[in-house]
């Protein structure tokens, strides 16, 4: 009799964590008009508009006034009323291994964000992406409507694509295709010691002129692939040198990963040989040539927005 019931109770906890957490299905495309009335609308731009009507036509934003009319015919109509409401618009994680990285630390299995080698400008981030994910939902609910999917790893990690997250598989999700190559830029500064302890060996290896060699590496690997894309009659197709075309045209950006002003100079001379339109994510030191940047007109992704800076400056 024991045994039975233990075996009932095992089976009633098993059906009470299957609907512990229902999935959240993607939404039907909607056509018509939506009227978002009454809300205090952030524009985004610092703008904030009291008693404000949203006006959304087949899914975009058509109109944003205090003074529009509702309509008299309901047919494909829906209205919100957001009184004593907050209205914003949908945020955007602008560099995330959201969909790529499940469990980081713990299950091999659920990541996919890096590859082996240090060229991997081919790899597309976006068929890795799992539309699945549970961290999505939990992102989704909180306004981010849209990510910037990243690889990792190398020198080069390949492209990133943006996707919004109401789909459901990577195709669906697929918002704009490889719209940036990743960049890592090498460190200038030693690294720190693992696990908080001062190392007592002492090192040969000068950290800036590994840096520099790196740079060298990495200059020369864009000068062969202009080479290469300025001749039209190739025996072999270059798959590297191909997935980079859209940096020399400028119809993909370069999105490189640098912290530390040298970092940040280095990657201004690749802007002026190959007329790259580079972005720095990162950038915590970035605050240090502000001025630089916008001569430039290079923009900054912080990792960390509240962050402190960092206790050694490298300028």
């Amino acid at each position: 009799m024991k045994t039975k019931l233990f075996f009932f109770a095992i089976a009633a906890l098993i059906t009470i964590c299957t609907f512990a957490q229902p999935n959240i299905y993607p939404a039907k495309k909607f056509t018509g008009r939506l009227f978002i009335v009454n809300g205090t609308v952030h524009v985004g731009n610092g703008t904030i508009l009291e008693k404000t009507t949203v006006v959304i036509t087949d899914e975009k934003i058509s109109a944003v006034s205090p003074n529009i009319p509702l309509p008299t015919d309901s047919n494909n109509v829906r209205i919100i009323d957001a009184t004593g409401k907050q209205v914003y618009p949908g945020l955007i994680l602008s560099s995330s291994a959201l969909g790529l990285k499940e469990i980081a630390n713990g299950v091999k299995g659920s990541n996919d964000f890096s590859e082996i080698g240090e060229y991997n400008p081919s790899v597309r981030s976006i068929v890795a992406y799992n539309a699945d994910s549970k961290i999505i939902g939990t992102l989704r609910a909180n306004g981010i409507l849209l990510a910037n999917i990243t690889p990792e790893g190398g020198t080069i990690s390949g492209s990133s694509s943006v996707v919004q997250l109401d789909a459901w598989n990577w195709n669906d999700a697929a918002y704009k295709y490889e719209n940036a190559i990743h960049l890592n830029m090498p460190s200038f500064i030693p690294p720190k010691p693992r696990w908080g302890n001062a190392s007592t060996k002492t090192t040969t290896t000068n950290p800036e002129a590994k840096a520099i060699a790196k740079i060298d590496s990495i200059k020369t690997f864009f000068r062969q692939a202009k080479a290469y894309l300025s001749d039209n009659n190739h025996p072999n197709t270059n798959l590297k040198f191909e997935a980079i075309k859209g940096l020399f045209n400028r119809q993909q950006k370069l999105f490189i990963h640098a912290n530390e002003v040298k970092q940040m100079l280095a990657a201004i001379s690749l802007q002026k040989e190959f007329n790259f339109d580079i972005v720095f994510v990162g950038g915590s030191e970035s605050f240090l040539i502000a001025d630089l940047l916008k001569q430039n007109n290079i923009a900054v992704i912080l990792n960390q927005e509240h962050a402190l800076p960092q206790p050694k400056m490298t300028m």
